[in-house]
């Protein structure tokens, strides 16, 4: 893979100079001071340049991910959110991002879209008529060395003050007494129960590894 670079110069003291940023193949060119990157002055600086990286390199490996798995993507959009922060030490960077676009296919957790939503995020949450319902259980193991507090928890998760909580975030309940985020096109308990993955667990667990694995090939590009 060729080496890639890009230059800064940076002329004066901290808070009183200036510079400029430039990608090494010429395409671009940026003026940035301490106002623009610390406050909300005029020019760019190298936060926004790490996202647009970010952006850049995570769109490619989601459309990646994507069509190795037969999903061949439209279009493939990231905003990546870059800023300082304090961290164990000092001060470091901080990356988030979110994907977006037309995709005939994307995985995604329905409660991290959500908090995307409520961060900002210029994405919208939408379940497509062919949605397939995967289940989520809830069971009590064997050794537990607790079993009135693990039956506690089993009836209070099945209780409607539960499944309501989890209802208002964006998840099917499975009590019949609980309205559902229709809004969103969430489709009743009904369709869901007939339509829901028919899950083997224990081939899930002697398979968990290679599971994984999949997973991080189709999410992450490796």
């Amino acid at each position: 893979m060729p080496v890639r670079h890009s230059n800064a110069v940076w002329n004066g003291t901290l808070k009183e100079g200036s510079g400029t940023m430039s990608l090494g193949g010429g395409a671009w060119e940026g003026k940035y001071s301490f106002p623009s990157r610390f406050e909300d002055g005029t020019g760019t600086n190298p936060e926004e340049l790490i996202a647009a990286a970010h952006a850049g390199c995570f769109s490619m490996a989601l459309s990646a991910g994507l069509g190795k798995e037969g999903h061949n993507p439209k279009r493939v959009s990231t905003t990546a959110k870059v800023h300082l922060g304090p961290v164990e030490g000092g001060f470091g960077i901080m990356v988030d991002d979110v994907a977006a676009g037309d995709v005939n296919a994307c995985l995604g957790v329905d409660y991290i879209v959500a908090d995307k939503i409520l961060s900002g995020a210029h994405i919208k949450f939408v379940v497509p008529k062919e949605m397939i319902v995967i289940p989520s259980p809830v069971a009590i193991l064997k050794p537990t060395k607790n079993l009135p507090a693990a039956q506690k928890f089993v009836d209070f998760m099945l209780s409607k003050e539960a499944q309501t909580i989890i209802a208002n975030n964006l998840t099917l309940p499975v009590r019949k007494d609980v309205a559902i985020k229709s809004e969103y096109g969430l489709i009743p308990v009904e369709d869901s129960v007939k339509r829901a993955i028919k899950v083997d667990y224990l081939k899930l667990k002697a398979d968990k590894e290679a599971i994984i694995d999949r997973f991080n090939l189709i999410v992450r590009g490796k």
